[in-house]
C-alpha cells in the first residue's frame, strides 16, 4: 500500500503545499478501504452522526508518563507517540477537537487504513476548516508502553500540513491531532502545563492532592469537545476547554479587548485579554473558549469516564 500511495497522493505538490486530493487520489487511497468489522468496530448512525463503538481499545492497567517535546517557552501539549514500529507521530492534544486527525503524509507512512465502504467522511468543526478527512484504523497507537489497538482517526483529504487544524503550532509540526474521540478512552488524561509532561492511564483512577486542588468540575461536552460552565462578565455560558489555543479567552464578536471576569467553578480570572474567534479560524463560534495561557498555570486532569474535571497547583515545576 505505502509505495504506490505515496506517489499517489504526492503527485506534484511540495511537502508544504496544501492540496486538495483529486476524486481519482481517493479512489486509489478506498481501494485499500476495509470493513471496519475486520477490526471489531462497529459503526451507527446516531443523533450526533456516524459513531465508532469498540475502537480506541486499551490495555487494563498501562499508563504512560510522556513530556512534552516543545520547549520550555511554549505551552504547546505537544507528544511525540507511534505506531508500534518505530514510526514517530507528533501529536498535538486539542481538548476543542471532538476527533483524531492524521495528516496525509502520516496516514501513508504509519499504513493506517481506511475505512469503507462507505467512506465515513467528517469536517472538522473546532476550527474554520473546509477540507474533509475520512475515517481510518491504526492498528497500533502506542504512548511510550501504554498500548492502544485499533486507534480511530481521520485522514485530512489533501497533501500538505494539517492547515488550521494544528493550530497555528510549528515548533514542532504537528502530523497529527488527539482529539476527544481518543482522549475518551482513557480514565483519566492528566496535562500538567507547567511541568511540560502529560499522563495517560487505561484504567487507573486519580485522586487530586486535597492540598493543591483549586477546583473541581462537571466535564460538559459541546459538540464532542470538552467544555464547563461558567460566566462571561455576568452572563452564563458554557465554556470550551481549549487545551491547544494560544490566547487566554476567544469569542464570537468580543465587546472589547479585556474582560473584568470569567469564571468556570471556583476558578475565577480577571481582566481577561480576549480575541475574536473568527481573527484565530476557530469553529463552535456559539461558545467562548479558555485558551492554554490562562489553562497553563494548572495541572489539569480531565476523567471523561467520571465526568470531571480536576484543576490543581502544580507541584516542583519545571
Amino acid at each position: 500500500m505505502g509505495i504506490c500511495l505515496v506517489f499517489l497522493a504526492g503527485g506534484c505538490a511540495t511537502p508544504n503545499e496544501i492540496k486538495p486530493l483529486t476524486d481519482s487520489q481517493l479512489r486509489g487511497i478506498f481501494s485499500q478501504a476495509k470493513d471496519a468489522r475486520n477490526f471489531w468496530v462497529t459503526v451507527y448512525q446516531a443523533n450526533k452522526g456516524v459513531q465508532f463503538s469498540g475502537a480506541n481499545r486499551l490495555h487494563p492497567g498501562h499508563v504512560a508518563n510522556l513530556d512534552f517535546i516543545t520547549e520550555l517557552s511554549s505551552t504547546a501539549p505537544i507528544i511525540n507517540a507511534d505506531n508500534g514500529r518505530e514510526e514517530t507521530i507528533t501529536a498535538l492534544i486539542d481538548t476543542s477537537a471532538a476527533r483524531s486527525w492524521l495528516d496525509l503524509a502520516t496516514f501513508l507512512r504509519v499504513q493506517a487504513t481506511p475505512l469503507g465502504p462507505p467512506a465515513y467522511d467528517c469536517t472538522p468543526k473546532n476550527v474554520n476548516e473546509s477540507i474533509p478527512g475520512y475515517a481510518c484504523i491504526l492498528t497500533k497507537l502506542r504512548f511510550d508502553q501504554l498500548h492502544m489497538e485499533n486507534a480511530l482517526f481521520h485522514f485530512r483529504a489533501a497533501t500538505g500540513p494539517l492547515g488550521y487544524l494544528a493550530r497555528g503550532e510549528d515548533q514542532p509540526v504537528p502530523s497529527a491531532i488527539l482529539g476527544c474521540d481518543i482522549l475518551k478512552a482513557f480514565a483519566f488524561v492528566q496535562i500538567d502545563y507547567p511541568n511540560h509532561s502529560v499522563i495517560f492511564s487505561a484504567t487507573s483512577e486519580y485522586s487530586p492532592d486535597a492540598t493543591n486542588l483549586i477546583a473541581t468540575l462537571p466535564l460538559m461536552e459541546v459538540e464532542g469537545a470538552f467544555a464547563a460552565d461558567g460566566m462571561v462578565d455576568s452572563e452564563k455560558k458554557l465554556i470550551l476547554l481549549d487545551s491547544a489555543g494560544e490566547f487566554d479567552m476567544a469569542m464570537d464578536n468580543p465587546p472589547s479587548d479585556k474582560l473584568k471576569q470569567v469564571s468556570v467553578g471556583d476558578l475565577v480570572f480577571r481582566n481577561v485579554t480576549v480575541v475574536s474567534s473568527k481573527d484565530r479560524s476557530l469553529g463552535l463560534l456559539s461558545y467562548p473558549r479558555i485558551g492554554r495561557q490562562l489553562l497553563a498555570r494548572f495541572k489539569i486532569t480531565f476523567m471523561p469516564k467520571k465526568k470531571l474535571v480536576y484543576f490543581e497547583r502544580p507541584c516542583d515545576a519545571k
